[in-house]
């Protein structure tokens, strides 16, 4: 939600976008769900060109964004803002990132490991690697402290660009409380019927409602 709000704040400013992209920062956990999707769809990266999702190896793209403590480099991963900052904002061309990790480094060697990876044998064993490296729930205080940072550009085909930062309280603990703040607006009757995304059911802004949430326009 986070993501998607600031997509439609940056498109919101500039009126009529070509392009979108988005970096999210490093997080500070990746339970083992997110870690097995990782390892399962290691060769399955896309973007979004001309309205269609198409193929783009993760982690062959890199770029350079700064999440507030000086440029940080990132590399290409498949995000479902991909999707859902589509359908909000309606920019045909979406590309996401995410700060660079030893692992999403590693994802470019996985090509040449596809026929082994794809066994029975190395799910098995790419599992435990999840479980045992990750073994700390999110919540009960195990991202105390922690934040996140999340930078949107756009660029209409004139050149006009338009790029924020948003800030958040850590990526786990914070999915909760959206969740909650969602669920109190649909439960007092403020939804619409069938697949909605959150920023354009409740607006860009709505995300600074939520408490520990800082947002600020970038130079472009």
């Amino acid at each position: 939600m986070p993501t998607d709000c600031l997509a439609a704040h940056v498109a919101r400013r500039i009126g009529r976008a070509r392009s979108l992209t988005l970096a999210v920062s490093r997080l500070g956990f990746l339970s083992p769900g997110s870690a097995k999707t990782l390892l399962e769809h290691f060769d399955l990266g896309v973007v979004r060109q001309d309205g269609v999702l198409r193929r783009q190896a993760l982690a062959s793209i890199e770029r350079v964004f700064d999440f507030g403590a000086g440029p940080r480099p990132c590399l290409n991963v498949s995000l479902a803002d991909l999707v859902t900052a589509f359908f909000t904002t309606g920019i045909p061309n979406i590309v996401t990132f995410a700060e660079a990790t030893p692992l999403l480094r590693l994802l470019p060697f996985g090509t040449a490991l596809a026929p082994w990876l794809r066994t029975p044998a190395a799910a098995t064993v790419g599992h435990a690697l999840a479980d045992a490296l990750w073994t700390r729930p999110p919540g009960n205080g195990a991202g105390a402290g922690l934040a996140m940072a999340i930078v949107a550009e756009c660029e209409d085909d004139g050149g006009r660009r338009a790029s924020a930062r948003l800030t958040t309280p850590e990526a786990y603990a914070f999915t909760g409380v959206v969740a909650a703040a969602i669920a109190a607006r649909v439960a007092s009757g403020d939804y619409e019927a069938g697949f909605q995304t959150p920023a354009r059911l409740f607006g860009p802004d709505f995300v600074l409602t939520l408490p520990g949430v800082h947002r600020e326009d970038l130079d472009a």
